[in-house]
């Protein structure tokens, strides 16, 4: 089960407002133009929170193509037809509510370091793909930049830092596989998918060191820290100023994230939906 500090609702509006024109729409916007959508396209956004690549593909299918952004954040669902998409459906993946072959694009942004099964998941969203369509996936990598790691060497002497990295690594249990490229690759390939080509997107944002430090804020670890009000309030001072006194305004903030893109072949895919059928007749304990 998710612990509640892990659910999306309640920072959907400052994460629409923030952290997706900072951070999330300028590597969704590059996965999007390396797919390609064609006009008429049916994409499917898979964990779409605010909906920063579904309107990126909404723009590039135009308007007889269809784009369904689906999550499992009802709040990031509101923020997302707020932004202006339409076609909304709440679900997780995997077990993707759609069937075989529906989608000619499936995206998926920063999502499969939060699944539970990396394979299961790629398998389910390989099996909605059209032959010859497309999947998309983009994943964080793990090298911080300079703000971020004067957030985190603060963050270690606010709270004990094994107890904290265990519960990153159960609410991100493939962050650090994922992180490297050629692990990547290899997940996308296993799925099933031909052609795949993996590239690194870098992208800085000058921003206040009050909204870097609200950015951070949404991440697990700044949820995870917000758990003891009183330790967060003389965290949040203390990393403030230290950013300040570090860096000074604006603050630059850079991520570096993998774009990594396949196509679906025919063969590969009949494989990739028997493993999906045959996980849904597994029985289930308890």
């Amino acid at each position: 089960m998710q612990p509640e500090w892990s659910f999306y609702d309640p920072v959907a509006q400052t994460y629409r407002r923030l952290a997706v024109p900072n951070v999330f729409a300028p590597h969704a916007g590059r996965l999007v133009e390396l797919l390609a959508p064609a006009q008429r396209s049916r994409v499917l956004d898979v964990g779409a929170g605010t909906g920063a690549a579904a309107l990126a593909a909404q723009q590039a299918a135009g308007p007889t193509g269809l784009v369904i952004a689906l999550d499992a954040s009802q709040g990031m669902l509101i923020e997302a037809r707020g932004a202006g998409l339409h076609h909304l459906v709440q679900g997780v993946v995997p077990g993707l509510p759609f069937p075989d072959a529906g989608f000619d694009v499936v995206i998926s942004c920063f999502v499969l370091s939060h699944c539970a099964s990396c394979e299961a998941s790629l398998a389910d969203m390989v099996r909605v793909l059209g032959p010859g369509g497309k999947l998309g996936v983009a994943c964080w990598d793990a090298e911080p930049d300079e703000p971020s790691r004067v957030w985190t060497e603060t963050a270690d002497r606010f709270t004990d830092k094994q107890t904290l990295q265990a519960a990153l690594r159960q609410a991100l249990p493939w962050e650090d596989l994922l992180a490297e490229p050629s692990n990547l690759e290899a997940l996308l390939r296993q799925a099933g998918l031909a052609g795949v080509r993996v590239e690194g997107s870098v992208h800085t944002a000058a921003v206040t060191v009050a909204d870097f430090v609200a950015m951070r804020a949404l991440s697990f670890q700044g949820r995870f820290l917000q758990q003891s009000p009183a330790a967060w309030e003389e965290f949040r001072e203390t990393v403030t100023a230290g950013l300040h006194s570090r860096f000074g305004e604006p603050l630059h903030y850079t991520r570096k994230a993998w774009l990594a893109t396949g196509t679906a072949s025919t063969l590969r895919q009949e494989r990739a939906r028997g493993h999906c059928r045959s996980q849904r007749r597994q029985p289930r304990g308890g």
